[in-house]
């Protein structure tokens, strides 16, 4: 068994990129890992049915779903770990499985079983789906409710909770998750189109018939089904659903009726215009908007682009824009990065981050070889991204959560030397029913299993948990959802992404054969200026006096070529190969111009980004920026094994004199040439409580900061006093209040910290004491986590938990003003201060002193935010849109004039549930949270 790892939340120096693993994970095992995961997460008859699981640890469940509403609802999915089957989640990770199934059939064959097991998988889903649409106005979309389920830890083969059905109907309706079910439907169609005809006809009627009920009775399902709203809230509305249906329709039928509807419905719908930085099971407009720019990309062989009207022109223009924004937010040192990047390299979105993690990264993958089959690059605000780009960074992404990261260790059970052992999964954490099949009840299976410090009894293998917080730390705890928790859609959008790296680095260029004709050379661009380095390096030193003109450098210097094989298939029975090729300019400097290859062996098929017959680049090609990179690909038979070498190139580098007194080739002096593989840059650590986030000035007796408290020890009182030199007028003071609540009992919490110093800045920790079974906190503000801790009370233990404000709100300046907070659900924590440190400041404000403002409430679209301390929020929708039929929904009560709120709300979801999205339409609603079990 591997070694068992506990990681402490606390965030010490030691957790640092220093130590990280380098190797390249493998993706083949962590491919077959991700879709066992789904065998775990079956419900319904196991033991019998067709399709066989692979899972030895679970039995049958669930077989009496839907009875009481005389429809069979056998069969499908548990969420993620507990026993309710959620309809719009479910829905979603089948769309992004087949979505996989379909782009990387090929690369999915390649490791043995895993296309028919990702069939299998989604087919599994499709059944269950088909049973759910009961009517044709009609669809079941979920089995059980979370408040039960929540209360209760049981085997799925052991339930004794509330099996209730819901459905949406012409009455109740729910038009985002008929859109997503639409959408997974048609997907699914083309996974099995070849291999199941009649089957995957059926799914397309059935989707077809699903959008028409989803967009003539349109409706947020969770307004109709108000239980709906405690788990799985529909957010973001319903259009960005009718978007992905409607994308997804047309790739199936190629009818271009479905690019008129969203050209005629554009104004309300908004996916031409409508950005988003999160793709997930609430948000599906990015997802719509790449499948979009693949028509646009892909001409007439991406379902006919070539034949578009220019009203629909414009429209699908307007979606790759928009593809464009999502991916620019997430590729890094660019202006329109607004993804906040932990310390070692993971983009993180919320708390469950690895579902945003995985999802952008299957997502840039995808958009990447979009790119790459119609040779363009993405650009962002004049940065310029080539595919191997896009590819090297979500490849960054999925080795961050395959172990390449600052704890050395997987956050997918089973994979790697180190990977959680007490995943939260019920099922999981239970003995096996096949093991024993001794009842399991709610009680005590709180008691012997959920808190239990033992290892889990079963290993879900393939399960990628929630995943670590901001600050990259992580804790193997079965209580703590946030970290521990699985999800379909996580390892879903997994799969997808794996599938791809599986071909590997670089992208795979035209589809194998029947092969399209062999895409033209581009015409040349005008003459420009070379690109700007990317990433920033430094000014070129100051200009030497005048020398003779460049000439030809000695070919293999400052320009490499590597080429690698990216996948392989027999035609006509022959064995073929298609490579990848990278050129890089690895000068820091300076450009390099003209560049020209010499070819051996070259007798391709198909070819892209370079001329067979004269062995020629392209003229974007030939010229490269500093650091700059271009790549070409070909198929050709694998038994011939073509040779590329560089002729030649022309270069401003100084020559350096070599040992001998010569020259030596351009630009040996130069700084160490560049990784070609992208890796996003960690931002800037938030200051350490005890030491200054600026520099002070030179003095000859500058105050002395009061040590800091050992960890754990009780809280300091409320207020501390500053040192004596010098003085300020009052003490440091911390008010805790109420800010508003949001039923049945979650709140916001105010964290009011002053410094009443004239001329003292301050540094603060915050401390905020739990008992250890009080709901934990969901989401903070204006705080960062510095860790947390256990201490005894009189025997009754409590949870200390550290928080630093803010980098961005540090240092607080005299007289300043900072206001933080945090959500939890029942009582509040007690607040006191931890640590404080004094830091000088000369000379004193001119000015009167200011207060800070406070963090603004949700603005209806503010602009997207630039990378943050701590991680951003999310970026809420835009103004209202034009409302459907139906009257608008009233607003939910609030009090009048709360104070300053919080960033957009954080989850709604409580433990287990992953969370959801901020609301999209005015007014914002204030932050909900849901206790966990009363006895964890």
């Amino acid at each position: 068994m591997s070694a068992h790892w506990a990681l402490p939340i606390l965030v010490v120096s030691c957790f640092t990129i220093q130590g990280t693993v380098t190797a390249t994970p493998d993706y083949r095992d962590a491919l077959s890992k991700a879709l066992l995961f789904f065998d775990g997460q079956r419900s319904g008859n196991l033991t019998s049915a067709a399709i066989k699981t692979r899972t030895t640890w679970r039995g049958d469940s669930g077989l009496t779903d839907g009875k009481a509403q005389k429809v069979d609802l056998v069969g499908g999915y548990y969420d993620g770990a507990g026993n309710v089957k959620y309809g719009l989640p479910l829905a979603f990770s089948l769309t992004l499985l087949s979505w996989a199934a379909v782009d990387y059939q090929q690369q999915l064959a390649a490791v043995s079983g895993q296309l028919t097991a990702a069939r299998d998988a989604i087919r599994w889903g499709t059944d269950y789906l088909l049973k759910a649409h009961s009517g044709a106005n009609e669809l079941w979309v979920q089995v059980g409710d979370g408040p039960s389920d929540d209360l209760c830890w049981q085997r799925p083969e052991d339930m004794t909770t509330d099996r209730t059905a819901y459905r949406v109907n012409a009455t109740l309706p729910g038009s985002d998750v008929a859109g997503e079910t639409a959408a997974a439907m048609a997907a699914a169609s083309l996974v099995f189109a070849k291999v199941d005809p009649a089957y995957s006809s059926l799914l397309l009627n059935r989707s077809q018939q699903l959008f028409a009920f989803a967009d003539t009775y349109r409706g947020v399902y969770s307004d109709s089904i108000p239980i709906a709203r405690r788990n799985y809230p529909s957010w973001t509305g319903y259009e960005d659903e009718l978007a992905w249906a409607a994308a997804w329709l047309h790739r199936a039928t190629g009818s271009s009726q479905y690019v008129d509807y969203l050209v005629a419905q554009d104004e309300q719908l908004q996916g031409s215009s409508q950005s988003s930085t999160e793709f997930s099971w609430d948000d599906k407009f990015a997802g719509a908007q790449v499948l979009m720019a693949k028509v646009l990309l892909q001409g007439s062989s991406g379902g006919g682009a070539s034949n578009l009207s220019s009203a629909a022109q414009m429209v699908v223009e307007g979606y790759r824009a928009m593809a464009d924004a999502f991916a620019c937010a997430y590729m890094p040192d660019n202006s329109l990065h607004s993804i906040y990047v932990t310390p070692g390299g993971l983009v993180y979105v919320r708390s469950r981050n690895s579902q945003y993690a995985s999802s952008a990264a299957f997502l840039l993958l995808l958009y990447s070889d979009y790119l790459a089959s119609a040779n363009q690059t993405l650009s962002c605000d004049g940065t310029k991204y080539t595919p191997p780009d896009m590819v090297a960074f979500a490849q960054s992404q999925v080795d961050y959560l395959l172990g390449v990261n600052p704890l050395n260790a997987s956050y997918m059970v089973g994979f790697g030397q180190s990977y959680p052992q007490k995943l939260r999964h019920r099922a999981a954490s239970i003995v096996s029913f096949n093991a024993d099949s001794t009842p399991v009840t709610c009680e005590g299976g709180k008691s012997e299993w959920l808190m239990s410090a033992d290892p889990n009894p079963n290993a879900h293998t393939g399960a990628i948990v929630g995943g670590p917080d901001a600050d990259d730390a992580f804790s193997d705890d079965r209580l703590l959802a946030a970290f521990n928790e699985p999800s379909l859609f996580t390892n879903a959008a997994a799969v997808g992404a794996l599938a791809r790296l599986v071909a590997g680095a670089l992208p795979p260029g035209p589809s194998p054969p029947p092969a399209p004709p062999s895409p033209p050379i581009p015409p040349s661009p005008p003459p420009a200026p070379p690109p700007p380095p990317r990433p920033p390096q430094p000014p070129p030193p100051p200009p030497s006096p005048p020398s003779p003109p460049p000439s030809p450098p000695p070919p293999a210097s400052q320009v490499t070529i590597t080429c690698i094989i990216s996948g392989g298939w027999v035609a006509d029975g022959k064995e073929v190969a298609q490579w990848g090729c990278m050129l890089s300019n690895t000068g820091a400097l300076y450009p390099v111009t003209g560049i020209s290859l010499l070819c051996s062996a070259f007798q391709p098929q198909q070819y892209w980004n370079i001329d067979p017959l004269a062995c020629a680049l392209p003229d974007w090609a030939r010229n490269l920026g500093p650091g700059g990179s271009a790549s070409f690909g070909f198929i050709q038979e694998k038994a011939v094994t073509p040779q590329f070498s560089v002729l030649g190139y022309f270069s401003n580098a100084p020559p350096s004199p070599s040992p001998d007194g010569g020259s030596s080739p351009p630009l040996s002096s130069s700084p160490p040439p560049p990784s070609p593989q992208l890796s996003p840059p960690p931002p800037p650590s938030p200051p350490s409580p005890t030491s200054s986030p600026r520099p002070p000035p030179p003095t000859s007796s500058p105050p002395q900061p009061p040590p800091p408290l050992p960890s754990p020890s009780p809280p300091l009182p409320a207020t501390t006093t500053p040192p004596a030199s010098p003085s300020p007028s009052s003490s440091l003071s911390v008010e805790h209040s109420l800010l508003y609540e949001w039923p049945p009992d979650a709140a916001a919490f105010n964290i009011t910290i002053t410094n009443p110093s004239t001329s003292t800045a301050v540094a603060v920790t915050i401390s905020v004491t739990l008992l250890v079974d009080d709901p934990p906190i969901t989401s903070v503000w204006g705080l960062a986590s510095a860790g947390s801790s256990g201490i005894s009370d009189l025997g009754r233990m409590k949870i200390v938990s550290l928080y630093r404000v803010a980098a961005n709100l540090l240092p607080m300046l005299p007289g300043e003003t900072a206001q933080v907070g945090y959500i939890k659900s029942g009582q509040p924590g007690n607040v006191s201060i931890a640590e404080v440190v004094w830091l000088e400041q000369s000379p004193p404000p001119p000015s009167p002193p200011t207060k800070r403002p406070p963090p603004p409430p949700p603005t209806k679209r503010p602009p997207p935010p630039r990378p943050p301390r701590p991680p951003p929020p999310r970026p809420p929708r835009p103004p209202p849109r034009p409302p459907p039929p139906k009257p608008p929904r009233p607003p939910p009560p609030r009090p009048p004039k709360p104070p300053p709120r919080p960033p957009p709300r954080p989850p709604l979801r409580p433990p287990p549930r992953p969370p959801p999205r901020p609301p999209p339409r005015p007014p914002p609603r204030p932050p909900p949270r849901t206790p966990p079990p009363k006895a964890v």
